[in-house]
Parts: C-alpha cells; sequence; structure tokens
C-alpha cells in the first residue's frame, strides 16, 4: 500500500486536527469504494493545496503559541475556548477542499 505523502509538515497538534477534519470532509465526496484510498487522496490533494497554506496562516494569527505545539506534548493543555472553537471551526469551513468532481483549484 502506498504511504500517505507527509513531506514538509507541521508537527503540531492544532495544524494536523485541521486538516484531519478537513480532508475527512472531503473523502467522503471522493468515488471510492475504501475509505484509506479516499482519505490517502484527500490528504495528499491537501497537503500540496494552498487551503493548507491559508490553514496554517490562520492558525497562526488565531491561535494562542500554547496550541501551536507538538502532538505528543498535547497532553495537559488547557481546552480551547468558545471562541477559539468558533474561529477553528469557521478556519475549517472557510478552507474546505473543493469536492472532486468540481476540482477547481484551490
Amino acid at each position: 500500500m502506498e504511504a500517505i505523502n507527509n513531506s514538509n509538515w507541521h508537527d503540531s497538534a492544532i495544524y494536523t486536527m485541521t486538516a484531519l477534519v478537513i480532508c475527512l470532509e472531503n473523502s467522503f465526496w471522493r468515488d471510492s469504494q475504501n475509505f484509506q484510498t479516499a482519505f490517502k487522496e484527500s490528504w495528499n490533494f491537501y497537503i500540496h493545496s494552498d487551503a493548507r497554506k491559508r490553514v496554517e496562516q490562520e492558525l497562526s494569527a488565531a491561535m494562542p503559541v500554547e496550541f501551536q505545539i507538538a502532538l505528543r506534548a498535547w497532553r495537559g493543555r488547557p481546552n480551547l475556548t468558545e471562541g477559539q472553537k468558533k474561529e477553528f471551526s469557521e478556519i475549517v469551513c472557510r478552507n474546505l477542499l473543493p469536492r472532486p468532481d468540481t476540482q477547481l483549484s484551490v
């Protein structure tokens, strides 16, 4: 099985969670009988997209630095505030990938 491309990836919990949410949403629209294949296609598309760059810029501006930490250091960190959760949700919604049948440039 071909691996997911993680080149040039930030080891940050908030970036990773955002990427997972965006790629999960996009994978549901893919014409595949195999979730793993659909998710891998979405992930590889996201990694090389302008959406990824926008997400990273928006998260860097909106989230406190304590949330821009390595995944392995996430335990014990405070929860996002309601305002931060709303901003996180808005960042995700603004940067959803196009559905595969309408693959416009991102």
